[in-house]
Order: structure tokens, then sequence, then C-alpha cells
């Protein structure tokens, strides 16, 4: 039924008009036809399509009946309609729709009723990537490239540990996220369709710098985040490949590293202060200079792997020191 409005005309989904909110949500257009989640009052959260012409048709009734099958976090790829679904059984999983024939369960990665809860995150590469939990791995990120091969993991956080990857944004061949490795806290991640790796360690250490809320802007990755000192302030993050040539680009060095006693500490710039954390985050060497070197004794620190992070005019560089 279609029922003017001042703005239009609305389009009423619900099988009894006037009995309630449809709650339409997930609009994504998927050949030249718009989807989304809503309900009819009949069959729950389904997915619904509509043409443009005729209204708005339920698609399928993923979780038969009243109860909701909940198609959330809609995205598009490779010809494809992807989404998280739940049909009653399996839980939240993985799912489907060609367009033409019924949705249906990518991968029952998560056996049980809770299931995985994927969220469709980016395409880079021809290839699909998703947030899941898995009773192999935890919470982490996963790899897909078509209905013949199973989703494969990138394990940020080894073993069943949780990354907990989310806020993704994509720049490029690359995007961009927020997660922990178990050893960092939660910092700022990129994945370029080879490798995943942490971009900077913020907020030094094991504590976490909440890197969240990215969003690609002008070539750049803006962010918010906190180092330890300054609060939550807005980041920015230039990828070397987009980045503008400078005359002299900025070098840094740490030698000898391993080191057991002394460590010179240079730049072609004049750096200000050199601080050393422990894996905790406990600063335990702080030294104020003037210089474009200074020599630093760590004879004193325990055998182990320490964060040595350096600050002079060219900015903020975080470095892995090894006490022998």
């Amino acid at each position: 039924e279609i029922m003017p409005s001042l703005v239009g005309s609305e389009m009423c989904i619900r099988d009894s008009p006037g009995t309630g909110s449809s709650r339409p949500i997930y609009l994504t257009v998927f050949n030249n036809k718009l989807y989304f989640m809503a309900d009819n009052g009949t069959n729950g959260e389904e997915l619904f399509v509509y043409d443009g012409v005729n209204p708005p048709a339920l698609v399928f009734d993923i979780n038969p009946g009243v109860a909701d099958g909940e198609p959330r976090y809609l995205m598009t790829y490779n010809n494809q309609l992807y989404f998280n679904a739940n049909n009653g059984v399996n839980g939240k999983e993985l799912w489907t729709y060609d367009g033409i024939n019924n949705p249906t369960m990518v991968v029952d990665l998560k056996p049980g009723s809770d299931g995985s809860s994927p969220v469709p995150r980016a395409v880079i590469n021809g290839d699909f990537y998703f947030d899941a939990s898995s009773n192999d791995f935890g919470h982490e990120v996963f790899k897909y490239n078509g209905p013949n091969n199973l989703p494969t993991v990138i394990d940020i956080n080894p073993g069943t540990s949780n990354a907990t990857p989310r806020s993704f944004t994509t720049l490029g061949n690359t995007f961009y996220f927020s997660a922990t490795n178990g050893t960092n806290g939660f910092e700022m991640w990129s994945y370029n369709g080879t490798s995943a790796t942490m971009v900077e360690d913020i907020n030094v250490g094991a504590n976490s710098s909440g890197a969240y809320e990215f969003i690609t802007f002008d070539n750049k990755i803006v962010f918010r985040a906190n180092n330890g000192s300054t609060g939550q302030e807005l980041w920015q993050f230039i990828p070397a490949p987009l980045s503008v040539p400078e005359v002299t680009a900025p070098k840094y060095s740490v030698f000898p590293n391993p080191a057991s006693d002394l460590i010179n500490v240079t730049s072609n710039s004049q750096i200000t202060n050199v601080e050393v954390y422990n894996l905790l985050g406990k600063k335990v060497i702080s030294k104020v200079t003037a210089s474009k070197s200074i020599e630093i004794d760590i004879q004193d620190l325990n055998t182990g792997i320490y964060i040595l992070k350096l600050k002079s005019a060219n900015g903020i560089r975080s470095m892995k020191l090894i006490k022998k």
C-alpha cells in the first residue's frame, strides 16, 4: 500500500498499516534494487526488496514464522549480497543472496545456537573481509574469496584470544581498523591483502590508545585516540605511498640493538625527548635533550623487550628495544 505523505510517498511494509513500525534499516543497493531489513508484523525482522515501482516485498523468511531472521550489515561482493542472519538453528552466521534463489548460509563458522556474529567490513583485491567469532580463533578478521572456498582467519591475537577488530575503513587496497594483539592494547592496525600490521603503538606498551572511529578523508585516515598524555584527541595517518615526498626523509636509529649497557639514539632532526617503556606500559627511562644523538645507559634494565619512544622535530617514533 502506498500512503500519501507531505514529502512524497510512504511505503507501508506492515501487513496491517497503522499497527506499528516496520523499522527498515541497513538499506543497500544490489543489482539496481534496494534491500533492507524490516518487520512486516507477520514474519519478524527479515530481508525485504524494493524495485522502485512495486511495494516492498519479503525476499525470504530466513527464520520461519514470527521469529526474527535479523539480516544485518548488508554488503555486496562478487555479484552477491552478504549479510549476518539467524535461521533460528545456527545462530548469527554469514549468509548470501544472488538476487534470484533463496538466501543460503555461507558457513557455520561457530556451531551452536549463538553463532559467530559476522560483520561484513571490506572488499579489497577481489577478496571479502568480515570479523566474526569462532571456537578455534576467538574474535578475529576473516578472509573469504568465493563459494568454493572456506573463510580463512587473520589471527591477530594468536590462539583463542580475541583481537576484537572494529571500526573499519578502506583506503586504496588496504583497510584500517582497531584491534589488540594481546600485548599492545587496542591500537591502529592495517591489512593490505597479505599481512596484518600494527600501524603505531600510540599508547606505548600494554595500554590502549582506544584508536577508534576511523574514516577515510582527503587521502588520510582520520580517527580519535589517546596517547596516554593528551587524552582523546583527533589523529590522522597518511599512508606512505600517498605521503608528500620531502627533500630529506626522517631517519632514526638505535644501536646496538640488542644491547646490554649503552645505546646510541640518532636522528636526522633534533631529538627533544627519549623514553623507554616496558611491555606493561611503565616508563623506565626518560631523557631530555636538544641534539641529533644521545647516549643512554640501559644496564639497570632487566633482560627483555622494551619500547623506545623518540620525540623529534619530525614527530614521534616508537621502536622495539631488546635488552640482553
